[in-house]
């Protein structure tokens, strides 16, 4: 007896731990009535095999009515109206609604709740949606180039949802990857339809192209009856790096304008746009989408330029996210038009400072030497004495007034 006892207390502690819930109700807490579909039943479940599970509505007017109740041994009582069947089995621990009567007036926006007797805590609810599953006639995708985003319709031929559940929910995949990314929700407003009580309508997102090459689709589920459909795949491409030619190369101190042209092999697919910033950040000028070249408006450019941002332009294919660019930057060279002026003073002041040299030497050479025949020892020996000069009466007058005199 103990043996038996123990595991049905076990038993009894994870289920009680377990809530209810009504598990064929949709996350957001609806049930879909399909007449289509004849789908009705409402099952509870997660409860102790000893709760008396008790069903109730809760009509759109707040109004509540006890259907009835199933005990233990699964037996239920008969609800005094014809509306709804219970039922529960034992074996499997659960109890069944069944909904007799489906039509729009008497379950549309009815809420149908389950709970275990004497505890209020153990209750679950879902309201009743009486239906008619979308039916999509067509999902489209367009790319906006301008906007780089896609533009998605889907287009809903025949609707309905008895409490207003008109919604799509988008996803976005790659035929590289199995992975699905969810975009985002939107809703739509639908309009009457030439059959009674049904609608039609239609559902759109604008979302942002993926800044990678590739192939990608989008697929929609519209509600009620999650109905999918998917579009047709859209192709991405990268552009290409672009290349920039700009003169003069190098920039001269004589120049004013610089002149570039722009060229890409590909602006990508939808196509890219060629674009001019200066100093990184400034724009200062744009293509046409698709176009393969792009010349660089006229821009002046001075030597206080240089060093500076301003003397760096860029050319980029503005495409997303991702945007090739090259960057030229302007440095400075000797104008070579002014070689012949630079040349012509360079020789002329070379030539003034040697003839400068010559003069001062000369000048120089004249003060510290005299001129050979003036110096009248200038050709006498240090140790050789000559007395003709002094014999020369010109020279020495007095050589001859005495008889006898020095040198007879």
């Amino acid at each position: 007896m103990d043996m038996l006892t123990v595991p049905l207390l076990v038993t009894v502690f994870v289920q009680v731990a377990e809530a209810v819930r009504l598990p064929n109700c949709r996350p957001d807490g609806t049930f879909d009535i399909n007449t289509t579909l004849n789908k009705s039943d409402v099952i509870c479940d997660e409860f102790s095999i000893d709760d008396v599970i008790v069903w109730s509505m809760t009509t759109s007017s707040g109004s509540e009515i006890i259907f009835g109740n199933c005990s233990a041994n699964g037996a239920c009582a008969i609800p005094p109206q014809n509306f709804v069947t219970l039922s529960r089995n034992i074996r499997s621990d659960n109890s069944t609604l069944k909904l007799n009567d489906v039509r729009d007036p008497v379950v549309g926006g009815v809420t149908i709740t389950c709970s275990v007797q004497g505890d209020p805590t153990q209750s679950a609810s879902c309201t009743l949606d009486h239906i008619y599953p979308a039916e999509v006639e067509s999902c489209t995708v367009q790319t906006n180039t301008e906007a780089f985003t896609a533009e998605l319709q889907c287009n809903i031929s025949k609707v309905k949802s008895s409490i207003g559940r008109y919604q799509c929910l988008w996803y976005r995949g790659t035929s590289q990857a199995s992975q699905v990314e969810f975009l985002d929700k939107t809703t739509f407003d639908p309009v009457p339809h030439d059959e009674p009580k049904l609608f039609k309508g239609s559902c759109s997102l604008t979302s942002n192209l993926f800044a990678r090459g590739g192939s990608y689709y989008y697929r929609a589920v519209v509600y009620p009856g999650e109905t999918e459909k998917v579009t047709e795949p859209i192709v991405l491409e990268e552009p290409a790096k672009p290349e920039m030619e700009c003169t003069p190369n190098p920039w001269t101190a004589s120049s004013t304008q610089l002149s570039c042209t722009c060229r890409t092999t590909s602006a990508g697919q939808p196509p890219g746009m060629l674009q001019y910033t200066r100093g990184g950040t400034g724009l200062v000028g744009s293509g046409e989408f698709g176009a393969l070249a792009l010349d660089l408006p006229p821009q002046t450019v001075s030597p206080d330029d240089l060093g500076k941002d301003t003397a760096f332009f860029t050319c980029k294919v503005q495409w997303a996210g991702n945007s090739p660019r090259d960057t030229h930057i302007v440095e400075l060279e000797e104008d070579s038009s002014n070689l012949p002026l630079i040349l012509g003073l360079t020789f002329g002041l070379v030539g003034g400072l040697l003839l400068l040299v010559l003069v001062l030497v000369i000048v120089y050479c004249c003060c510290c030497t005299k001129t050979p025949g003036t110096d009248e020892w200038s050709d006498r020996g240090a140790d050789t004495f000559d007395d003709t000069y002094y014999r020369n009466e010109a020279h020495y007058p007095y050589s001859r007034q005495t008889p006898g005199g020095f040198f007879e």
